[in-house]
Formats: C-alpha cells, sequence, structure tokens
C-alpha cells in the first residue's frame, strides 16, 4: 500500500442502494425486520471513516469505536477504556481516596 486513505468510492455506493432498493421491493411485507438492518448498515458505513481515521491516529479500535458511539450517544463523559472508567467509577465512590492515591505516585 503506497500510504493512500482507503474510503468506499462511488460503485460501493451505487451497489449498497440498489441492493437496498431490491431488499425493500423484495421484502415489502417483513420491513419491520429490514429497516433495522438497513439503519445499522447506513450507521456502520457513516462512522466507519470515523473510527478508521482515530485508528490511523494512534488510538486503538475498541476505544475509538467507544469514543464515536459515546460522541453519537451526546454522552457528558466518555471513558472508552477499562482504566479510565474504573478510575470513573472509584472516584465515584470516594473521590478523596482516588486523590490520596494519585498523591502517592
Amino acid at each position: 500500500m503506497n500510504g493512500s486513505y482507503l474510503a468506499s468510492g462511488p460503485v460501493v455506493w451505487l451497489i449498497t442502494i440498489v441492493i437496498t432498493t431490491l431488499l425493500l421491493v423484495a421484502a415489502t411485507k417483513a420491513l419491520w425486520l429490514v429497516v433495522p438492518l438497513l439503519i445499522a448498515i447506513i450507521l456502520y458505513y457513516m462512522l466507519f471513516p470515523i473510527v478508521r481515521r482515530l485508528t490511523l491516529s494512534g488510538i486503538a479500535r475498541e476505544p475509538a469505536a467507544a469514543i464515536v458511539a459515546g460522541v453519537g450517544a451526546g454522552a457528558e463523559d466518555i471513558f472508552p477504556d477499562r482504566m479510565s472508567a474504573g478510575l470513573y467509577d472509584a472516584w465515584k465512590k470516594d473521590h478523596k481516596a482516588v486523590e490520596r492515591q494519585f498523591a502517592t505516585m
């Protein structure tokens, strides 16, 4: 690979739209089942480039996905990994104990 950015081109989007249209026509009686699947596919294609950009900047995939999900959900505080989530839980229980712990470092 020569360092070029991999992105879905217009052909991929055209194929996705055609398949989506065919699915909607074929499954008109089961739209309650098809529509959530289509929404999930559309969200995946919309959010994948953002997660990919974060992973290219050095963030691991799981924390990058957690950051994107947190921002998308409108979360005020985002704790993308186990360490930050555990520290926040400890801080909620007793913030002074966390402060003392950091003071001894």
